[in-house]
């Protein structure tokens, strides 16, 4: 049986960094500023960027969506006669709704450890050592 290279194909989070990729070097190129070599590297599906480099596109293009002013929103997010432009705003949409999430979760295992910590702090040493804390 021959050799296959079936497994090299990248998985859906390296498509979906590729992408966001793209969408960061549209988002400069709209601002006319230079995106770095790595960013113009991963926006190529050939290349499988890993979660550092995912973490850190995704936060840099989140962080420059998130300081436009109503007339960059419109010109460059919500453009329909940009193709690009409408991926973009899909991608906006869906991370917005993941960070709302996060962020709630994150809030809540806060308040969780918070309570927990408060409750154990109820307890005498003889009552942690009975329950291995």
């Amino acid at each position: 049986m021959p050799c296959r290279s079936d497994y090299m194909d990248p998985t859906h989070y390296e498509e979906s960094i590729a992408e966001t990729s793209r969408l960061l070097c549209f988002v400069l190129k709209k601002l006319k500023l230079k995106p770095s070599a790595d960013e113009i590297k991963f926006s190529n599906a050939c290349n499988y960027p890993d979660k550092v480099f995912g973490d850190k596109v995704t936060a840099r293009l989140c962080k420059i969506l998130s300081a436009f002013n109503k007339k960059q929103t419109t010109e460059i997010i919500y453009n329909a006669k940009d193709k690009d432009s409408r991926k973009l705003a899909d991608w906006w949409e869906e991370h917005q709704i993941a960070d709302k999430k996060r962020e709630a979760k994150e809030k809540a295992e806060k308040a969780a450890k918070k309570l927990k910590d408060k409750a154990l702090s109820k307890l005498t040493k003889a009552e942690r050592a009975a329950l291995d804390i």
